[in-house]
């Protein structure tokens, strides 16, 4: 009973944790004060980090966790922390940081009670759960011709791409190395299914981008997934050159141009247009930056839709800077360890998004992700010097010289 509680216990942690960063209330940004939905969602993030506590200290084994990716988030918060006392906007910055931060010792936790293999298993179990129910409750506006997009949570179209879209890249990396079973083949069809239900364009573009990398790390390919793989680009290829459906996703009804990106650019300027000799401009101005205002508009404010955008706005340049190098660490990191496995492949999908959506610099799944990446990319490996003879002294195996019997004459 006992083996069977620590091995459930994971994904019913991670469902919890990953149901405290999802929105519950649609166009809702946290400025400070606390009402219902934000002491509930602070209770089930208390209780994920107390349960993820305990996990960890029942474990039989535990895993060593990396201290780096604590000290670069640290080192973002308190950039950004210093903005907010810049500003003078302390209070709700110091709230997410806590959140921050508290998200941060859960997903560590979490972690050290896992083997390595199967770390990151309960997460992207937990991500098709979320993801999938909340497109099943928005199949309703799906049929009457909108953009998939959830009532229970209510997300986002982008974000329900985000939960659907990552566990469809580790289930296409399994069946591109042969472990395909019609289970995981009819899962990835329908994860795929809410990805384009979405139309999200960056996660389509992502989603390609990762399965394209995963290919070409492959050193062997079986004969029936090669065979696959031709079948699927016989069919999809006539149906995007000669439909009107890549072009109906791509300049989707009520959309802007491309080449303007909607309206993000708004934001984008008026960050970028920071005066260097201002505080904001080096350490931003805390994380509760969510919106700038813009002129010019029939509208007043703006949403930071991208992920480096708002470390800019929230951490200024130094801020922007430790971001960068971790992402970029990170991703040189996966790819020199683990080139193979699905690991790169959502890195790619992950920093792909992050250029047009929210979400590495605060309390997301986006974050959860991230992070839970890091602590597993960077596992500190046992060092080759710890059983290395010492300097000066080669040892050398030898196998043992037998020695053959010799005659001798006896006296006479």
């Amino acid at each position: 009973m006992n083996a069977w509680i620590l091995r459930a216990a994971p994904y019913a942690i991670w469902l919890l944790l990953l149901g405290s960063t999802v929105a519950w209330r649609k166009g809702f940004y946290y400025d400070g004060g606390a009402d219902g939905v934000v002491l509930a969602k602070a209770a089930c993030q208390a209780l994920a980090c107390l349960l993820a506590f305990a996990l960890a200290a029942r474990a039989p084994q535990r895993r060593k966790i990396p201290g780096r990716p604590f000290l670069l988030l640290f080192l973002f918060v308190s950039v950004s922390l210093l903005g907010a006392v810049a500003v003078g906007d302390i209070g709700a910055s110091v709230v997410l940081a806590a959140r921050l931060l508290l998200v941060a010792a859960t997903v560590g936790f979490l972690l050290s009670a896992s083997p390595t293999p199967s770390a990151l298993k309960p997460l992207l179990v937990a991500m098709a759960i979320v993801g999938l129910v909340s497109a099943a409750t928005g199949l309703p506006g799906l049929l009457a011709g909108q953009r998939l997009s959830g009532v229970i949570p209510p997300l986002r179209p982008n974000a329900i791409a985000m939960l659907c879209g990552v566990p469809a890249i580790a289930l296409a990396r399994s069946i591109l190395r042969g472990k395909g079973t019609f289970a995981r083949v009819t899962f990835l069809g329908i994860l795929l299914g809410a990805v384009l239900a979405t139309e999200s364009r960056t996660a389509l573009l992502g989603l390609a981008l990762a399965v394209a990398l995963i290919v070409l790390a492959l050193r062997r390919m079986r004969r029936v997934v090669a065979v696959g793989l031709l079948g699927l680009g016989t069919v999809m290829l006539p149906a995007l050159l000669y439909t009107p459906a890549l072009m109906n996703m791509v300049m989707r009804p009520g959309s802007a141009s491309l080449l303007t990106l909607n309206s993000r650019t708004l934001a984008w300027e008026t960050v970028l247009d920071t005066p260097a000799r201002t505080w904001e401009r080096w350490v931003g101005g805390g994380l509760s930056i969510k919106t700038v205002a813009v002129e010019g508009q029939y509208w007043d404010s703006q949403v930071l839709d991208s992920s480096w955008i708002s470390a800019l706005a929230q951490a200024g340049v130094l801020g922007t800077l430790v971001l960068a190098v971790w992402a970029l660490s990170l991703l040189s990191r996966s790819l020199r360890r683990a080139p193979d496995s699905f690991l790169p492949a959502m890195l790619v999908f992950l920093l792909l998004r992050s250029f047009l959506e929210n979400g590495l610099t605060e309390v997301s799944t986006s974050f959860l992700l991230f992070f839970a990446m890091s602590l597993v990319v960077w596992e500190p490996r046992a060092e080759a010097a710890d059983t290395a003879p010492a300097r000066g002294y080669t040892a050398v195996n030898r196998p043992p010289i037998p020695v053959m019997p010799q005659l001798v004459k006896a006296p006479r």
